[in-house]
């Protein structure tokens, strides 16, 4: 059998992402080892700069090398052979525009990630059961940093799914968990993602029940609704 070098994509493709963090299958585990035993060679192919991969990844056995932050960095063997950062020129230029337009965004380095806490800092707690790697490496943007920038990323401001959403989204999650053709490691992260929905979908009637349940005194303020029985 003639020797491969197998590229991976590492988010939704090898790795799966749950509440308690991210994690690699078992059947994609045992499909890595059989790779390794033939004699291929496992690469891993991702936007994420070294920092925000986790670091069973980057020890393992399993994988001979990183290709990160786009292509601007390239692992092998565990030693870094190719780091291409941004020039000052580039990265003041990005940043510019991005702040002008009050773009939320971060910088990526083989470090950490920098970014304005103070302005964006609500937008990463929101995304934290997403990319718990992310929040572990952020820092306040500095001067020191701007020299060793992989990667400058944007995302639009997470919004909350509404109440009917979150009961779209469940429902769909229960009838995929019916069928049967969610295979084991799928199913608890969509039978997590369930509960959670759940539990936030029963917090809203909750508070909808509260305030259905109160009516207007005679002064123009609220109170809770007594009722009277007969």
């Amino acid at each position: 059998m003639d020797k491969k070098i197998i590229f991976l994509d590492l988010d939704g493709t090898l790795i799966m992402h749950s509440p308690n963090g991210n994690f690699i299958p078992n059947s994609a585990q045992r499909a890595l080892q059989k790779a390794k035993d033939n004699g291929h060679l496992i690469y891993l192919c991702t936007g994420r700069s070294f920092s925000m991969i986790d670091d069973y990844l980057k020890e393992s056995e399993l994988v001979d090398g990183i290709i990160g932050a786009s292509g601007a960095c390239i692992m092998m063997n565990k030693v870094i052979v190719y780091h291409k950062p941004y020039s000052l020129e580039e990265i003041n230029e990005l940043i510019n525009i991005l702040e002008s337009n009050n773009i939320f965004h971060w910088l990526e380095t083989n470090k950490g990630v920098y970014m304005n806490i103070e302005k964006y800092g609500n937008e990463v707690l929101k995304r934290r059961q997403f990319f718990p790697k992310f929040l572990e490496s952020v820092k306040p943007k500095n001067e020191e940093c701007l020299s060793i920038i992989n990667k400058v990323s944007s995302i639009d401001p997470l919004n909350p799914l509404s109440f009917e959403e979150k009961l779209v989204k469940l429902e769909k999650i229960v009838k995929d968990l019916e069928n049967g053709d969610v295979i084991l490691d799928d199913a608890i992260i969509k039978f997590n993602e369930a509960m959670e929905l759940s539990a936030s979908c029963n917090k809203t009637l909750e508070e909808a029940t509260k305030t259905v349940n109160k009516v207007l005194n005679k002064d123009g303020n609220m109170e809770d609704f007594e009722k009277v029985e007969e």
